[in-house]
């Protein structure tokens, strides 16, 4: 029953993430396919079955993102409560994703500045971040009253202890070594993304994330600012951990927040080379046979 449960958010997180990719790509059949990326990534639909902390914070970042993703494009303040209210969710479950508020935050001043050419404090920013921090403190405090006592004193004891977790003196594995898991090197978590991550999710990974920059410096894109959200919270996910010189167990688990944005980076990747291929003809009556 409690694998079931489990995969049941798992799959709840993957119908977010599919919604999002189909309202960002359009279409009909390749949503279904850039979806994949997220669903059939062997090390975290295993965990989707049984790890009831890291794959369900993962499942509600990608309930989080596309709310995010439809205000972005629809300015309808109905998508920032059902954002604030996942955000909320999800920091419950792991309190790092406290780094989606700030990002959030950043991404509609930067586009507030960047729409009336100065730096500007409007009415109409002011409500839409007074609605999205309501909407995630409300969400926080119902689904965690642990911290009814003192809220703010609680969250911060939290946060330390999950970032470095002293506690725990136990050993992980690493390039053939056991080391404790407050002493593991900068690249951990990398390392064991790249290892435990199929080559061609790699390859499209970095396809995508050297497309986003490209849209990000060519502003040659609507959704540009939203670009910088998704690499923002990718470059936060592996970045903290080394900072803080976190206490990590095994494999990547404690980051696996992260991988809904780059997911969609993979997508992305797929999604230029499947238009580049399309540009291509055929003459003199020959077939070109390509395998993805």
């Amino acid at each position: 029953m409690r694998h079931r449960l489990n995969f049941c958010f798992y799959f709840f997180g993957f119908y977010f993430f599919y919604l999002f990719i189909k309202s960002f790509f359009g279409g009909k059949w390749m949503p279904i396919l850039l979806s994949m990326f997220y669903f059939l990534n062997p090390r975290l639909l295993a965990h989707g079955f049984f790890n009831g902390k890291d794959s369900i914070a993962q499942a509600f970042v990608c309930c989080t993102i596309f709310p995010i993703f439809m205000f972005n494009k629809t300015k309808d303040i109905k998508w920032v409560l059902l954002a604030g209210l996942f955000t909320g969710i999800g920091i419950t479950t792991r309190i790092p994703l406290v780094f989606i508020p700030f990002l959030f935050i950043l991404m509609i001043a930067t586009e507030q500045c960047l729409k009336n050419k100065k730096i500007k404090i409007s009415q109409n920013f002011l409500k839409i971040i007074t609605y999205y921090l309501i909407s995630v403190v409300a969400s926080v405090l119902i689904f965690m009253p642990t911290i009814w006592h003192a809220p703010l004193e609680a969250l911060k004891f939290n946060f330390m202890t999950f970032m470095n977790y002293q506690i725990w003196d136990g050993f992980v594995l690493f390039k053939g070594e056991m080391i404790r898991g407050k002493d593991v090197p900068w690249n951990y978590t990398i390392t064991w993304f790249l290892i435990t991550t199929p080559i061609m999710y790699v390859v499209y990974l970095a396809i995508g994330l050297i497309n986003a920059i490209q849209i990000i410096l060519k502003n040659s894109s609507r959704h540009t600012i939203f670009h910088g959200f998704m690499l923002g919270s990718i470059f936060i996910g592996i970045i903290a951990p080394i900072l803080f010189k976190s206490t990590l167990y095994d494999s990547w688990r404690h980051s696996f927040y992260v991988f809904p944005f780059l997911a969609f980076h993979m997508a992305l990747g797929f999604f230029y080379v499947v238009k580049k291929i399309s540009k291509l003809r055929i003459t003199n009556n020959k077939v070109l046979v390509y395998s993805i």
